[in-house]
């Protein structure tokens, strides 16, 4: 994706190992259950990334933001997230984070935190591993090239 867009992400690591297996029978029993409602939501979700790649691609942070927040809502109804990606997820929010979201099969595992500039990107880095992260890495998003 040719992306257009300055800014940062700060991934961070719950140290809690994420469980694949688990989230996906999670997703699975809510689907049996709630059918339509959750089958709503992974269409969201595809709406979503449809809408993150245009972002990227048309360097806009504020539709790039609504996306990721919107992910993360529709992952955290169908059971995906965990307790402590939550508490990482507003300790992101409530520190300059425009947007903050789970990555990978969630149940554990690491979030993203999107920050528009370097002085913010890193203090988040700080506050995350101050509030529990394992471990925490700020990547430009644009690369030089």
């Amino acid at each position: 994706i040719p992306v257009k867009l300055p800014g940062y992400l700060v991934i961070a690591d719950t140290g809690i190992k994420s469980q694949t297996k688990v989230a996906v029978a999670t997703v699975r029993n809510l689907l049996m259950v709630e059918g339509a409602t959750i089958q709503a939501r992974i269409d969201d979700l595809g709406r979503l990334t449809r809408q993150t790649r245009t972002a990227l691609e048309d360097g806009d942070m504020g539709a790039l933001a609504t996306a990721l927040n919107g992910a993360q809502d529709d992952l955290r109804s169908m059971g995906v997230s965990h307790p402590a990606l939550e508490q990482l997820l507003a300790v992101a929010r409530q520190n300059g984070a425009l947007a903050a979201k789970l990555t990978g099969s969630g149940q554990g595992g690491c979030l993203i935190a999107l920050a528009p500039e370097a002085s913010i990107a890193n203090k988040l880095s700080q506050k995350l591993a101050a509030a529990g992260a394992t471990a925490t890495w700020v990547e430009p998003l644009l690369c030089d090239d």
